[in-house]
Formats: C-alpha cells, structure tokens, sequence
C-alpha cells in the first residue's frame, strides 16, 4: 500500500460526519452480567465526507484521487474537523532516559488513562509549526509528520510532563472501490453533481525514525 501525502483539495459540504469506532466482543453471562473483551487498542475513524452542488473541475479532483489509490488500494491524508488542533496536550511523562514518543492526546479520567495516538502531522501551509515542550518549557526534538512521533535531543527528566501543540491528519483509505456521483440540476448552463466519498483510517506507514 502506498501514502500518498496529499488531500482530497475540496471542501466538503454540510453533513460532513466523523466518527471513532472500537471493536468490542460483549458475552453475555447467565447472571445477566457481561464480559467485554477491546479487539483493538485504538479507535479506527471512518468519515462521510458529502460534495454536494459541485462542478465538473470539482468532481474530477475527488476521482483523481480515487484512480490514484486505485479505489481501496492506497492511503491519503485527511483533516478530521471535528478534531485536528492540539493545543498543550499531554501525551507522556519522562523517565530520564527514553528520547522517541508516540504523538497524541493523553486522556485521563478518575485514575484511568488512555492515549488517542496522532499518526500524521498536518502539511498545511498555515499549519502552525509543532512544538514539544517539557514541563510547559519549549524543547529540542525532532518530528516524524508521517508517523506522528517526536524524538527528543535530551532524554526528559523522570517524571516531566511532555505536551505538544500542532495540526494533524488521519492516514485514510476509501472505503469503497466503487464511486458514484449524480446530476441533479444545472447552474450557469452546466450540470452539477452530488457524491459522497466514504473513507475510513488505516494503520500509519511503517517507518521508523531513524529512516
């Protein structure tokens, strides 16, 4: 599979949705409890992203895209709108001596925690330049956009407070090989169209930092 670093250039209509989906096996037990089991560790997102009332130049942008990734084939970015600015989330704590940290936002609620990794560091130009800092201080690192993960010039002190702030992205695939539009009506003489793609995220390349 391909990662195309590129987005679909149209802005998406009204009734854009987004949503994170688990995968959870629930066994019902004869004492009507149940037993839950988490098949993944991360929520994969899937997105309706609607182009309604568009013209031809629009619409061949979308299928460019579409023959690109040969349907379902390839990978390329998109913007979550519900959910693409970080602004001085946690996402770890230093122990003194690791330097490489996987990107996210570090949840935590009444003793429980749960880090929602970032796997795409955003290419748009008026995306602000990410910054890592340690406990609230600026600091040198390095940034894999492709990955979502930071590398440290100096290991953080044991039990510092690493946040970061910056856009991001999600590695997606079409959900679909097929891609059907309609002609509705016309405007200004030509016809319009309406189509929705359908896309839903997919695991980031398997790069290391290093490479």
């Amino acid at each position: 599979m391909l990662y195309i670093d590129a987005y679909i250039e149209k802005c998406p209509g009204f009734a854009w949705e987004g949503a994170p989906n688990f995968n959870t096996t629930v066994h019902r037990l004869r004492n009507k409890g149940r037993r839950a089991n988490a098949r993944w560790s991360q929520p994969q997102w899937r997105f309706t992203v609607p182009f309604n009332n568009t013209f031809p130049e629009h619409y061949q942008q979308v299928l460019d895209m579409q023959l690109v990734c040969r349907g379902r084939k390839n990978a390329f970015r998109v913007r979550n709108w519900l959910f693409y600015k970080a602004v001085g989330w946690k996402f770890g704590t230093g122990d003194g001596a690791t330097t490489e940290f996987q990107l996210g936002r570090l949840v935590e609620i009444a003793g429980e925690s749960f880090l929602h990794e970032v796997h795409a560091l955003s290419l748009d130009a008026a995306a602000p330049t990410p910054v890592a800092m340690v406990n609230g201080t600026p600091a040198a690192a390095t940034f894999y956009g492709r990955i979502g993960k930071v590398v440290f010039d100096t290991p953080p002190a044991d039990g510092a407070i690493l946040t970061w702030s910056g856009w991001f992205d999600f590695w997606v695939c079409f959900a679909t090989d097929d891609f059907p539009a309609s002609i509705d009506t016309k405007s200004g003489g030509e016809f319009v169209t309406n189509y929705t793609a359908d896309l839903e995220e997919v695991p980031p390349p398997d790069e290391a930092t290093s490479s």
